[in-house]
């Protein structure tokens, strides 16, 4: 069951369908628009009936206005945002970096631009002591992109600071540690940050590998409910949901085992299993459907997106 997929034939991609990330939301336009004019026009009958000066006329104005602007304010930002044009530098770096990015047709490019314009512009990426450069930046952005790029009118809703480190880090967040302490390249801290090692989320995108701690850590966000995580994410829909279960527990006993294509990591717990079968889903699509039809028609489905064809 494949549905809309960035890529046709032989990884060639085909047309796209609009933007995934809303600009502009009709609907929440019509309700502020309807709700400023009443506004305005039951204030303006109470001053009328009290018979106050004109001059108290201004403030029906004064609160549509602030009222029509605080409910609209994210759309009014992302149409300025995404009417600023993509930087080139920015749109060489994701050539050079981002293969997934390469493989769209140029209307997906465009729409792929703008997610990420429109990211970048409503999280906070923070560099601890490193710089945060547009490369980081733009690597941050395009790991949580092409997760949701199959997802019309879909967004993140729970992405909290996002923390840059120059180096792999402790559990306890310590750049140095022992040698024999357990390093990482990203986490999403519990109520507090999505973490990334900056060298290792730029080896993500250059190692042919499964790896790539980018679409890890957003996978996790996907699968995050209140800030709890079980390996079901929280917009799949119903019908999947026992199957998905089956077809994951299956999967993480043959890490266990070391059977599995992904990582032994996948052996974890059900959310780790989800989120690195999701690495080898957009880094090594073939050779996943290769070793798994199933897993892998579980993930086509669920983005929207048949990597293969």
């Amino acid at each position: 069951m494949f549905c809309r997929s960035p890529y046709g034939k032989a990884g060639q991609p085909h047309g796209a369908k609009g933007r995934t990330m809303i600009v502009w939301d009709s609907r929440q336009f019509a309700i502020s628009l309807t709700a400023s004019v009443l506004i305005l026009i039951l204030l303006g009958l109470l001053i009328s009936e009290a018979a106050l000066h004109r001059a108290y006329y201004v403030w029906p104005v004064f609160l549509a206005g602030v009222f029509y602007y605080l409910t609209m304010r994210r759309y009014i930002k992302r149409r300025r945002v995404v009417g600023t044009p993509f930087p080139e530098v920015w749109r060489s770096l994701l050539a050079s970096h981002v293969a997934y990015y390469m493989a769209l047709t140029p209307d997906e490019r465009t729409s792929f631009e703008r997610d990420v314009q429109i990211f970048l512009s409503e999280q906070t990426i923070t560099g601890v002591g490193v710089e945060v450069t547009d490369l980081t930046r733009l690597l941050v952005a395009a790991s949580a992109v092409m997760l949701t790029f199959g997802w019309r009118e879909w967004e993140y809703d729970n992405v909290p600071e996002i923390l840059i480190y120059p180096t792999s880090f402790s559990e306890d967040f310590e750049v140095t540690c022992p040698v024999a302490q357990r390093k990482l390249s990203g986490m999403v801290a519990p109520q507090g940050a999505v973490i990334f090692s900056s060298p290792d989320l730029c080896h993500s995108f250059s190692q042919e590998d499964s790896y790539h701690v980018g679409l890890h850590e957003f996978a996790h966000l996907l699968d995050m409910e209140a800030w709890q995580t079980d390996g079901i994410p929280k917009n799949l829909s119903a019908s999947l949901r026992k199957r998905w279960l089956t077809v994951f527990r299956n999967e993480m006993e043959r890490a266990r085992r070391g059977e599995s294509l992904l990582r032994e990591y996948a052996g974890e717990n059900l959310p780790e299993c989800f989120a690195v079968a999701v690495e080898c889903f957009f880094k090594v699509p073939d050779r996943l459907r290769e070793y798994d039809p199933i897993l892998y028609g579980l993930l086509a489905s669920y983005f929207n997106q048949d990597i293969v064809e």
